[in-house]
């Protein structure tokens, strides 16, 4: 089964740039430790300073192990933390898909 996790949020007006950055950095660090990286994307229409980013898994075990590696690194953390301060509150959201074609 193919698993999807997606993560969306909406950046303060004046710092979509920091914003970036952290997670660049963050994905950077995540590479570096061997989790799956993030595909990046904005909206062309729709709510502005939207960034949603995707992480594609084979299985939902890949997908718990890499989450369990994800948050127990002080520094994955410490980073993930400081693109939190550009978040509006309340505008993040996460979800998780898995393939239609994968379900029996």
């Amino acid at each position: 089964m193919t698993v999807r996790v997606r993560f969306s949020c909406e950046v303060r007006y004046g710092k979509a740039r920091e914003f970036m950055e952290s997670m660049t950095k963050l994905d950077d660090l995540c590479v570096k430790k061997g989790l799956v990286p993030a595909a990046g994307w904005g909206p062309l229409a729709g709510p502005n300073n939207t960034f949603i980013y995707e992480f594609d898994y084979p299985d939902f075990s890949t997908f718990e192990k890499e989450q369990e590696q994800f948050y127990s690194d002080k520094g994955i953390m410490d980073a993930f933390r400081s693109s939190g301060e550009h978040v509006i509150q309340g505008t993040g959201r996460s979800e998780l898909l898995q393939s239609l074609y994968d379900i029996e």
